[in-house]
């Protein structure tokens, strides 16, 4: 169940950041260091929530 989650959650932040790519007009280079950023951002904020709805269980 986990992983279906956390997988539910990249492809969510990979769709995310493919679109803020498209949109965004930058260097190449600083688009992909935004991207990357973005991205473990949002799977850092999935997993902390999902870790605050299991410890609620408890």
């Amino acid at each position: 169940m986990l992983i279906c989650i956390l997988t539910k959650n990249v492809i969510t932040s990979c769709s995310v950041t493919m679109m803020l790519f498209l949109h965004l007009e930058v260097k190449p280079l600083m688009t992909l260091t935004t991207v990357l950023y973005l991205s473990c951002a949002l799977i850092s904020g999935h997993l902390a929530m999902m870790l605050m709805e299991l410890t609620k269980r408890r």
